[in-house]
């Protein structure tokens, strides 16, 4: 095999890396499958990349192929280019593919609800039953169940899908439909209710579980257009780093698919500790700093802690 890493430059000035995987006939197709996977969803010792290219001499061109055809069937990507060619080879003419993938960034949906003190309970069953159904799907990259840690009244739910289709098919499930006709019913239990649809700019696929009491961090901010290139790579430094702390179990970067200057960070820490911890760190207090700055980028910031309610653990996400 032949893995090979280069970036390019991108809007904002950031670096968006494109990864190229030479495919032989020595490895099945699913060997294949399984390292693209990786490099366009990312891994925890590793960040996802925007583009992955993979290229095959003669009889290997039919498992490029497959793995190309799966990678989309499977949602991770789109193929954006196909060329072919022949190569001079031990004088003869030897055919060679090279197909370019583009990561297609999951779905974020984040729904926030208030439900009356008298159907909490019943809410809390409907949901819980919910989160473990959608978990099963294909499709379903994350769902994680939180409660507002002042208001016990007050959830919220936060579901990443892997492309519009796999949203389309969560719709049909049972348990979704239960969730519906759950809110929709007579005892009309839903006080009010809020949903943010955004899609995934830095997605965290996978990461230790959690040893203490973990507690959720949703920060949306909205922020002056002249300072968004600028606050993407502020805070993918933000996430990069946090990621990389013992205490932290999540850290994605949203962004809302209505409103492309309006982003939402969600954090998840393992206890009280972790959260001090990460207050000192270097990349924290650089977003400190941009945000406080001269500039005063963010035009509005809400801030709500969470309490995991049914946190879906490391084995269940890939």
């Amino acid at each position: 095999r032949s893995f090979g890493s280069r970036a390019r430059l991108v809007p904002g000035g950031l670096c968006a890396a494109m990864t190229e995987i030479k495919l032989t006939s020595k490895k099945p197709a699913g060997f294949y499958i399984r390292a693209v996977a990786s490099f366009l969803r990312g891994t925890h010792e590793k960040e996802a990349v925007d583009e992955v290219v993979i290229s095959a001499l003669g009889n290997a061109i039919g498992t490029a192929a497959t793995v190309a055809s799966r990678v989309e069937t499977e949602n991770l990507g789109k193929i954006v280019s196909v060329q072919t060619d022949y190569l001079q080879m031990d004088h003869a003419m030897t055919p060679q593919m090279s197909i370019r993938i583009k990561r297609s960034p999951p779905i974020a949906i984040l729904l926030s609800v208030e439900i009356k003190e008298e159907c909490v309970d019943e809410f809390i069953k409907v949901m819980t039953a919910d989160a473990e159904g959608s978990r099963a799907e294909a499709g379903c990259l994350r769902f994680d169940f939180l409660r507002d840690s002042e208001n016990p009244r007050k959830f919220i739910t936060y579901e990443v899908f892997a492309s519009p289709e796999a949203i389309d098919a969560h719709r049909e499930m049972p348990y979704v439909k239960a969730w519906g006709a759950f809110q929709y019913g007579d005892k009309k239990p839903v006080v009010s209710k809020s949903l943010v649809k955004a899609s995934a700019v830095n997605f965290q696929s996978s990461k230790p579980a959690p040893t203490g009491t973990p507690t959720a961090i949703l920060l949306q901010v909205d922020i002056k257009e002249e300072c968004v290139d600028e606050f993407v790579k502020v805070m993918n430094a933000d996430a990069k780093g946090s990621r990389a702390e013992s205490g932290c179990l999540r850290f994605d970067l949203l962004r809302d698919t209505e409103n492309p200057n309006t982003f939402v960070t969600y954090e998840v820490f393992d206890s009280a500790e972790a959260i001090d911890a990460h207050k000192d760190m270097p990349h924290t207090k650089a977003w400190g700093a941009f945000q406080y700055g001269d500039k005063k980028p963010v035009a509005s910031k809400t801030l709500v802690k969470a309490v995991p309610l049914d946190f879906q653990a490391p084995e269940l996400l890939s």
